[in-house]
Formats: C-alpha cells, sequence, structure tokens
C-alpha cells in the first residue's frame, strides 16, 4: 500500500508544507509517498520515499486518478488531498485500518470522523472502527482520507468529474455496493486543510508558521516503564482493591494518597507492597490540589495516568493502552468512560463520555474552583484542543462514581448527593463481569447483593 495524493499545477506550492509535517508528525511511516500531478515541477527534498509522477494535461479530477490507478498494481491504496496538513497520527490503528481495507466484506476505511461511522463494527480487530449506514449517510463516498480498495475507488469515479462532482455522483453508486464502508470512531490521521475553493485558510497558515521548524521527533510510547499510575483516594474500600489488583499486574509504578479514609481502605491498599502510600489525612479542596502536583513531583516516568478511586479499567484497555503513543506535540491523552448504576435490581452502563486520563510528568494543577470550596483541579493544557490527543475507542474505562463505594460514604464531602438517583435505560451489565473477578471475592457483595 502507497499514499497517493492527487494535485495539480494550481496547487503545487502547498505539496512542500504536505511534505514537511508528514515527515515531521509521521516520521515512522511505513508507506511510500506517490503525488500525481501535472506539469508544473514541485520542489521536494530528495527522498527515496517520495516519487512525484507527472501527468502532463490535465484531464480533471476523476481522469487523472484513473489514467493514474489503472497503471499501478496496489491493491489498496491510502488516499489524501495535498492540502490535508498533518498534526499527528495513530500508527497503529492505521495498521489496523489497513488490515480491515483487506477483509473481503470491506472495501474502504476512513481515518477521519468527517462524516463519522453510524453503526458499530464488532468483528475481530475492528476495535475503534464503526460502519458507515450506506441507506442513510448523507456521504459514503468521501474525499477525506481513508484506505480504498484501489479498483472499488476506480468504479466509482466518472471521467471528467471534479473533487466535488466525485463525492457527489459517487454516494449513489456507493450505497449499491455489497461491501462495508468503515470508519474510526476517532482521528486517526489528525490534520486541518490548509486552503479551501482557491483561498489559503488563516488559522492553518498561522499554525504552519508557528511549526515549521518544529524538530522531528518520535512519538512517545506508552509502556509499563514509561507510565506511573496516580490515585488520590478515600473512603474506597468496594473497589480499590480491584482497581489495584489490575494496574499492579501491569505497572510498577502505582502512587496512591489517601486523604482520610476511615473504613477498609488503607488495609486494602497495604496489601499491594509494590504500591507507594502516602497517607494525608483531611485536607482542605486546596490540599488535594497541592497533592496532586506533590504527586507529579514524585514522579520519574515521562508519563503519568491519572486513575480516580471511582475508575475501574478492564485488563484489556490496560494492555490497549500500554501498547499506544502518544503523538507529537499532544499533551492530554483522552479515554472513553462508562458511567455504571444501580437500578435496584441490575447494574447498567449508560452515558460515554471522556476525560483526561494521560498526563506528561511536567503538568501542574490550578484551582479552577477559584477557591470555591469544591475540588476541581485543572491541569496545566486543559483547554487548549491542540494538545488533545483522544486515545483509542477500545480503551475503554468503568466510572463508578454513581455506585455505593464505601461503608462510610457519607463521610465524604457531597459523594451522597451527586450520586445520580434516575432510572438507567442502557444496557444491563453483571458488575462482577465489568470487574473480571470470580464471584465469591466481592468486597462489595453484601452491600449490593
Amino acid at each position: 500500500m502507497k499514499i497517493i495524493v492527487f494535485t495539480c499545477d494550481r496547487y503545487a506550492y502547498v505539496l512542500p508544507i504536505f511534505y514537511r509535517f508528514w515527515k515531521k508528525n509521521w516520521p515512522t511511516c511505513p508507506y511510500d509517498l506517490i503525488i500525481v500531478t501535472g506539469n508544473k515541477k514541485i520542489d521536494l527534498p530528495e527522498d527515496p520515499k517520495v516519487s512525484i509522477v507527472y501527468q502532463g494535461e490535465d484531464l480533471g479530477y476523476a481522469s487523472n486518478v484513473i489514467k493514474y490507478l489503472s497503471s499501478i498494481p496496489d491493491e489498496r491504496i491510502l488516499l489524501m488531498q495535498e492540502d490535508f496538513i498533518i498534526h499527528s497520527v495513530q500508527p497503529e490503528k492505521v495498521l489496523r485500518a489497513e488490515r480491515l481495507c483487506s477483509r473481503p466484506d470491506t472495501c474502504c476505511v476512513r481515518l477521519i470522523t468527517l462524516p463519522g461511522p453510524d453503526l458499530p463494527f464488532n468483528e475481530p480487530d475492528g476495535e475503534g472502527f464503526g460502519e458507515i449506514d450506506k441507506a442513510k449517510a448523507d456521504w459514503v463516498f468521501s474525499m477525506q482520507a481513508a484506505i480504498w480498495k484501489k479498483q472499488v475507488y476506480i468504479e466509482l469515479l466518472k471521467e471528467g468529474n471534479t473533487p466535488w462532482e466525485t463525492e457527489h455522483e459517487g454516494t449513489p453508486k456507493a450505497r449499491l455496493r455489497s461491501e462495508r464502508f468503515l470508519c474510526s470512531w476517532d482521528r486517526v490521521i489528525d490534520y486541518e486543510q490548509y486552503c479551501t475553493l482557491g483561498e489559503d485558510i488563516p488559522s492553518e497558515v498561522r499554525w504552519v508558521n508557528e511549526h515549521w521548524n518544529d524538530s522531528v521527533k518520535l512519538p512517545s510510547p506508552l509502556t509499563s516503564e514509561t507510565v506511573t499510575a496516580h490515585l488520590m483516594v478515600k473512603n474506597e474500600e468496594y473497589f480499590i482493591g480491584y482497581i489495584l489488583n489490575t494496574l499492579t499486574k501491569y505497572l510498577p509504578n502505582v502512587f496512591v494518597f489517601d486523604t482520610g479514609s476511615a473504613d477498609s481502605t488503607i488495609e486494602i491498599i497495604k496489601e499491594f507492597p509494590s504500591v507507594k502510600l502516602v497517607e494525608k489525612g483531611q485536607l482542605s479542596p486546596m490540599g488535594l490540589m497541592e497533592c496532586r502536583n506533590e504527586m507529579m513531583e514524585m514522579t520519574e516516568t515521562p508519563w503519568v495516568w491519572q486513575v480516580d478511586g471511582d475508575e475501574f479499567y478492564p485488563e484489556s484497555s490496560v494492555e490497549e493502552l500500554l501498547k499506544c503513543e502518544m503523538p507529537i506535540d499532544k499533551k492530554l491523552g483522552f479515554v472513553h468512560f462508562y458511567d455504571v448504576g444501580w437500578d435496584g435490581v441490575n447494574f447498567r452502563v449508560y452515558s460515554p463520555f471522556e476525560r483526561v486520563a494521560i498526563l506528561p510528568q511536567e503538568t501542574r494543577f490550578s484551582d479552577a474552583a477559584a477557591n470555591h470550596g469544591y475540588p476541581f483541579e485543572t491541569p496545566s493544557g486543559f483547554g487548549r484542543n491542540e494538545l488533545y490527543h483522544h486515545l483509542p475507542y477500545d480503551i475503554i474505562g468503568y466510572h463508578l462514581h454513581h455506585l455505593q463505594r464505601s461503608s462510610r460514604d457519607n463521610e465524604v464531602y457531597l459523594r451522597d448527593q451527586k450520586r445520580h438517583k434516575f432510572s438507567m435505560r442502557e444496557r444491563e451489565v453483571p458488575l462482577g463481569d465489568v470487574l473480571q473477578i470470580q464471584f465469591g471475592k466481592k468486597r462489595w457483595e453484601n452491600f449490593y447483593l
């Protein structure tokens, strides 16, 4: 498979920009880059991974594409446009998308969520991807970055069509195909357009100028040796053992600050000798923020995994997280969570949401509540979207916030008041399955069962 960019003389000036940020922000790219253009010379550095094909007369987008693709043997191609300036990439998900596109029932895997998927896709190796509903989606055929089966792409084109006409006329044809069209739930290749309708976009021009001289860096890996887990807890006796059992299985560095537990939380934590426990006692909201910063200062790994006492990750999610890389210039890693609730009969998961979990060691916290009395510590960089990285969708956490977590919940500020009391309509999940533990070893069973 190769990355192929079709351009024309009018936009030849954008290619050096595309090339520079492709090299900077995807330095481990395993694919050759092929640029197919007209007559105007494109001035790029000599690079064995890059080829420029001059086709001469401009026959129109679709005709140019059909002419070139018909001449190459590749079965799959990764199509991009010259003004897709790459900000970051999830390399492992590109490889997964390539594998998905090799399935006989799949012809396209879109790598950006504009537009996104409509349906779940639960096939093997499909974590993080959904299916486009061909009957209902407005844009089954899209010019956004995607891996295609080459022959299908050719068959959806019409000689002489512009890119705009290709999307509009390609979608009805795509609806008639038997193959699946898949799409990632998050941005596998995170990019912004440099120009539209012949005009450069000022915000992207500024971004390019600001980052032009950035050094080329490799992504930062998240591994058991580069990540320290941070937990700040109080009265978490029902679940803290299961949370620590999973984390300590994979991470040698786990810090727990206890802020005044009066139940059996501390005794349970001490059952895990590898955990560094600091007993802080009762603290004010400002004291909690200071604890966050103290934990950061104690940390020697480049990354921190912030796990609250009411958050549980299945082992499969921990394994997936520790295979990931944080892209260049991304400082905050977001993961997906499901709230876990009890409706009086069953445990249920509902209300999926995202929260920041991965932070660089240099992060420091400030008082976003402006000393109003509620603990609301905000990490540096929060609010700057360009620093965000949304980790793969298959890294799932369960938020136990709405369950009773201790026999002494009423001694934790606002815990009872914040617990939602409403009917949960989403799917039923036995909590033993969520926690992946055997029956008979549940510290919480006396309360719930």
